[in-house]
């Protein structure tokens, strides 16, 4: 028996996205250099995973976080760096 209580075809990995994401949020707001590398990661699961479901503009979203995550990490290391 299968219950379901949503039409989405792969519930247990949007819930991974989501609960990942949060932690690297969380993580985020405590000013961890470390969310970065689980942002990076998280989109880089994110982009092929809504390819291959054809949501292109959903993976094109991933994307521009992905870049972002890159960007933030990049900026967060030479602020540390220069703080220093």
């Amino acid at each position: 028996m299968v219950l379901r209580a949503t039409n989405d075809s792969s519930p247990f990995i949007d819930a991974f996205f989501f609960a990942v994401s949060l932690v690297a949020q969380w993580m985020m707001a405590r000013k961890l250099v470390e969310c970065w590398p689980i942002w990076i990661s998280i989109n880089c699961i994110s982009v092929p995973f809504f390819l291959l479901r054809h949501n292109y503009a959903t993976a094109g979203q991933y994307a521009v976080f992905l870049v972002l995550a890159v960007m933030g990490w990049r900026h967060w290391k030479a602020s540390l760096a220069a703080s220093s």
